[in-house]
């Protein structure tokens, strides 16, 4: 029985064993030996492979030797390799997938040139926002052959496509239009450009160009953080830089050597350092000149002796120094609200120009971008003042004499004596020209006032135009700008009350005139009130004509 019982045995083992060959094999039971990947930049981008089971349909039997799928992952930028199928007699196998670049259309969607501030740090990251906005995958940011050329790419993998943003910095000797012809979609710019300032520069309007304000800047002085001096007047300053004065000691520090550090000729801050702050001096032949406001801001911040300029966004690791606008004036520090303000001078507007004939859809909607709440966000983040985050009007006179203005953003209701809410529209092109007639120029001590129905200047006020010539015609004083601007008290509806600033500006404008002396007139109105229109005695300090001198 027990001869039986084994023989029975073997003979089930047989046949089980001839059905299931595979659980028993005496060979190696592995399906893959090795499965290599190339080239080694896939590797490195994310490439991997799987094995998995292969899909079967309904009905299809089990007994087919195909039994699996090497597939490879998918990675950005490159080609996958086919999926290789494996039978089930094919073990020990070395596999390689052999992925290959993927073939991308490369295209320049926008080409962007003026103002280093700009170009260097804030447009490439708005480029970045702007290309992730309109469904890049990837961005990179590639640097050009200097400091002052970038491209920042957007990989779009789903149609293989590379779309570029062309940045330059790059000084502009003979005006925007130069810029234009040599078909930059995008000019940035940084400075005063009102279409009342044509005379002083060349105006972009003229060049074929619209001008769109984006944000707020200033030129700031920079020294170490541990410099004791507390604040600087515009005459310190332009001795400082012109060689003048050579000591600490002699603007309240120490008594160690003051070392000048300055940027190289052409740029933009360099110019609005030149016209704001050296009175046509030329600079000190020992002042060191270097490349780029980050160069510069680094050796400031590393020499307790030395002393610079920059855009305020790089002023870095430096301490600001606030400037001593009047004598009588408290310093003004160049913080975000002195700056939107106007309550810090030496501010400028930021400016992207376009082209009026451009017919690129990529530059309108990069604007769009830029003047939205992320766009305006990044300018905030990068050192410059937001439009959005400006304060609104205040009735009030920050240290300096500026006016407290927003230069963007929601407006507060003015509700007249009557009941009358000025809309806000009515009031943005008012406030636009005041804001950007006034940039750059020191308000003077001198104030015009008027009775409630009278326009023309009375015997004291021909009086004070007389003395205030005398002042415009000193030598010192030789190239500046007069500017007379208006303002009205609240009675009456807001276009009549505009009308009338004008008016009284414009007689003192005469009054100069007839002694030699051209003014810039301009007109606000109700706006920037000293005090409540409420009194009789606030409407009378508000029905005024101030004296800015640029």
């Amino acid at each position: 029985m027990a001869l039986i019982f084994l023989a029975l045995l073997a003979i089930g083992c047989a046949v089980f064993l001839a059905m299931r060959p595979a659980l028993f094999s005496f060979v190696s039971t592995n399906v893959l030996d090795v499965v290599s990947i190339v080239p080694q930049d896939a590797v490195e981008a994310g490439a991997e492979w799987r094995l998995v089971s292969q899909w079967r349909k309904p009905g299809e039997s089990g007994n087919e030797r195909n039994i699996s799928v090497v597939e490879f992952k998918h990675v950005p930028g490159w080609e996958t390799p086919q999926p290789i199928v494996l039978k089930q007699d094919e073990r020990n196998q070395r596999i390689e997938g052999t992925y290959k670049p993927a073939v991308f259309s490369e295209q320049t969607i926008l080409t962007v040139a003026g103002e280093s501030s700009l170009a260097q740090r804030l447009v490439p990251e708005l480029a970045r926002l702007y290309l992730l906005r309109i469904g890049a995958g990837e961005v990179r940011r590639i640097p050009g052959k200097n400091a002052e050329e970038n491209t920042v790419q957007g990989i779009f993998y789903a149609t293989s496509e590379i779309r570029s943003i062309r940045i330059e910095g790059k000084a502009i000797p003979s005006g925007w239009g130069a810029l234009r012809q040599e078909g930059y979609d995008v000019v940035l710019a940084a400075g005063r450009l009102s279409d009342q300032q044509a005379m002083l520069k060349e105006d972009p309007t003229a060049a074929g160009m619209t001008r769109h304000a984006v944000g707020l800047d200033a030129v700031v002085l920079v020294v170490h953080r541990d410099n004791p001096v507390a604040a600087l007047s515009l005459e310190q300053i332009h001795k400082i830089f012109s060689g003048e004065i050579a000591s600490w000691d002699q603007v309240g520090g120490p008594a160690v050597p003051i070392k000048v550090f300055a940027l190289q000729e052409g740029s933009g801050t360099r110019w609005a350092f030149d016209e704001f702050f050296m009175a046509g001096r030329n600079l000190a032949q020992a002042a060191r000149l270097v490349d780029s406001q980050e160069m510069l801001s680094d050796l400031v911040a590393q020499d307790p002796l030395a002393v610079g300029f920059c855009s305020r966004a790089f002023a870095g690791q430096c301490r600001e120094v606030p400037l001593k606008v009047m004598p009588d004036v408290a310093p003004v520090a160049p913080t975000a609200q002195s700056i939107a303000s106007l309550s810090y001078p030496a501010f400028r507007n930021l400016y992207f120009l376009l082209s009026m004939e451009s017919k690129n859809i990529y530059a309108r909607d990069f604007l769009d971008m830029v003047l939205g709440s992320a766009g305006q966000e990044t300018v905030r983040k990068f050192g410059f003042v937001s439009l959005l985050k400006t304060p609104a009007i205040s009735a009030q006179h920050e240290g300096g004499g500026r006016a407290s203005m927003a230069s963007a953003g929601p407006l507060p209701p003015l509700v007249q004596l009557d009941g009358e809410v000025v809309t806000e529209a009515a009031r943005r092109d008012v406030l636009l020209a005041y804001r950007e007639g006034v940039s750059g120029a020191q308000r003077l001590q001198s104030v015009f006032r008027f009775d409630a129905a009278s326009i023309n200047p009375d015997r004291e006020a021909r009086a004070e135009v007389d003395r205030m010539a005398r002042f415009m015609q000193r030598r010192e004083n030789a190239g500046k700008q007069l500017i007379l601007v208006g303002f009205s008290d609240s009675p009456g509806d807001y276009a009549s009350n505009l009308a009338a600033s004008r008016k009284r500006a414009e007689a003192i404008a005469n009054e100069f005139r007839s002694r030699g002396i051209q003014a810039l007139v301009l007109a606000a109105g109700e706006e920037d009130p000293l005090e409540s229109n409420e009194t009789k005695a606030g409407r009378e300090k508000n029905r005024r004509v101030e004296l800015w001198m640029r």
